[in-house]
């Protein structure tokens, strides 16, 4: 009996083991790598009359990591009160608080944020409308985000304006929700008749509201206006930028010798003046007569939050009040009023640091440098600039000299623009005899000879791009600036700009594939601005070029069109 009964219990766990172990996949084979899909959905999609009691069911192809789902359903227009969800198995019930509203179309929209067990995430948003009256809305838009590598999380927001009432996207929740694809590709459906002001942000802390020092946004370039008659509308394309509203401020100031006292910033700035050193002040704090007198201020070629000045001699173990004014970020924010200056003590010690020569536009036996690549040089500390001029040479393989002009941005930083463009498929020698190269106090270069060699690029190799770029809103003004950007690891940009519509040309670019986009430069500014989401400034006007444009080798390629989005009624007609 004890033999039976130990073989009757050996038999059941056996049996146990094995219905358990059926549960699990089986080892080896593919890796699941399928995105999860909603298969099936209650009410049916587009269904009208829906009951003001119903529930919203969603079923997925797949399990799904319930957090992420959850996270990611947004519903139009929004509840007074958090819904509830509820699972069962691949099921997900959507419970509302309280009773639909009569006659107005609710749009869910499954974000693609949602992950599978696998963390495979959905490959685009979906879209379930149902309508508890008798018709749906039907105004839609759509867009796309540029300039990004990776949109997961982003969400698009639209906003319905209200009248003259300034829209706060940090305050107020969007009246309707979406996210873009994995190309940055969305779609808003279903939306009802009124005027919109659409937003892209990242949404970092998921809580469907603008977060101005965390989060980046993408401003539009227009309002728009959705009628019975008018309701679908395409084009609302979007760069993301992070709005820096936090004023600058020194981080520390220090004398590098008796001459020269380097200060910092926390974040990269630019004085407003021409002559930076009006920007600053430099008095002992025992005496306020005891004033240093600046010479000049530089900015370090390499780091633009670091500047240093040059003055008369301090006086040893002197504390100093060194006063910044004038500096503004690259956001525009002027310096912080409770951190524009700082104390440090004055030295003796003289100035024996060597300069050194930092960054150089073109590298050390760099291959296939463009024609009209120019040679910049940066070095650590102001350079006597004629003790350069005369001691620097470049030749040709050939070895002759090549003449050109220096043009110094500061005594730190110079260009050497040639009379002529480079010969092609040239090898170029550029020497410095670094001991006769000195700075302000006569330290010479670190290096005795600097000296490097590079090759401009074969002409067979070079091609052309060309286009013309219009703008039909007759209201339009500003330059055209307009960007090849070519694809791939060794990635080049080349710029042109026009005062006018017409025709650009990109002579002796690299072969490879081109991405191609202009903006027209409304504010003068010479940069692509990003608006402003309070007060509301419209972003410039920008196109992408749908397609990518493969370059051969003496093969130009012509007829590259681009014309800008006319957005002029638009705005004229919506925004408040």
């Amino acid at each position: 009996m004890e033999k039976t009964g130990f073989l009757t219990v050996f038999t059941l766990l056996i049996a146990f083991f094995y219905s358990c172990a059926k549960q699990l996949p089986p080892p080896g084979g593919p890796v699941d790598r399928v995105p999860p899909t909603v298969v099936d959905v209650i009410p049916h999609p587009n269904e009208t009359q829906v009951d003001v009691q119903t529930r919203v069911e969603l079923t997925f192809s797949e399990r799904i990591d319930r957090k992420s789902a959850e996270g990611a359903i947004f519903i139009s227009p929004r509840p007074s009160k958090a819904v509830t969800f509820k699972w069962k198995g691949k099921r997900l019930i959507v419970q509302f608080p309280e009773p639909l509203k009569p006659d107005v179309t609710y749009v869910l929209t499954v974000g693609t944020d949602v992950r599978d067990l696998r963390r495979n995430r959905m490959k685009q948003s979906f879209q379930l409308a149902f309508s508890t009256g008798e018709q749906l809305d039907k105004g839609s838009i759509s867009g796309r985000i540029y300039g990004k590598s990776r949109f997961d999380g982003i969400m698009v927001a639209a906003y319905r304006l209200n009248g003259n009432v300034p829209l706060e996207p940090s305050r107020v929740y969007p009246t309707y929700i979406t996210q873009c694809d994995e190309q940055g590709t969305f779609l808003f459906s279903y939306l009802a008749p009124g005027n919109y002001r659409v937003f892209v942000i990242t949404d970092k802390n998921g809580d469907q509201k603008y977060q101005h020092s965390i989060e980046s946004i993408g401003v539009p370039m227009t309002d728009v206006e959705i009628s019975e008659s008018d309701h679908l509308f395409t084009g609302m394309n979007f760069f993301m930028t992070q709005f820096d509203t936090i004023a600058p401020g020194l981080k520390f100031v220090k004398p590098l010798n008796n001459t020269q006292i380097q200060f910092r910033f926390n974040e990269p700035v630019k004085a407003l003046s021409e002559h930076s050193a009006t920007c600053v002040s430099i008095v002992s704090q025992s005496d306020s007569c005891d004033t240093l007198v600046l010479k000049a201020c530089f900015q370090y070629p390499a780091e633009p939050e670091n500047y240093f000045v040059v003055t008369n001699p301090q006086s040893e173990d002197t504390t100093y009040i060194l006063r910044v004014k004038g500096f503004v970020d690259m956001a525009g924010n002027i310096v912080d009023s409770t951190r524009q200056m700082m104390e440090f003590i004055g030295t003796a010690r003289q100035d024996t640091s060597r300069p050194r020569l930092l960054e150089q536009s073109i590298r050390a036996n760099e291959q296939s440098v463009p024609f009209d690549r120019r040679l910049q040089l940066k070095f650590s500390e102001p350079l006597d600039t004629l003790s350069l001029e005369q001691h620097l040479s470049i030749t040709d393989s050939s070895n002759n000299h090549v003449s050109g002009t220096f043009y110094w941005h500061t005594p730190m930083d110079v260009t050497f623009k040639n009379d002529s463009l480079w010969q092609g498929n040239m090898q170029y020698l550029v020497s410095i005899q670094a001991d006769s190269v000195v700075d302000l106090h006569g330290n010479t270069l670190a290096d005795s000879l600097v000296q490097f060699r590079f090759t401009t690029v074969n002409p067979d190799t070079l091609s052309a791009l060309s286009g013309r770029i219009d703008d039909p809103d007759p209201q339009g003004s500003g330059r055209f600036y307009v960007t090849a950007i070519k694809v791939g690891r060794d990635s080049l940009t080349y710029h042109t700009t026009l005062d006018s519509a017409g025709i650009f040309r990109f002579n002796h670019i690299m072969p490879g594939v081109y991405l191609l986009q202009a903006f027209r430069d409304s504010d003068n500014n010479g940069a692509y601005s990003h608006g402003s989401v309070s007060p509301f400034v419209p972003a410039e006007r920008f196109v992408v070029l749908s397609d990518s444009i493969a370059i051969r080798s003496r093969w130009p390629n012509e007829g590259n069109d681009l014309q800008l989005p006319n957005f002029h009624k638009i705005r004229s007609s919506t925004n408040p």
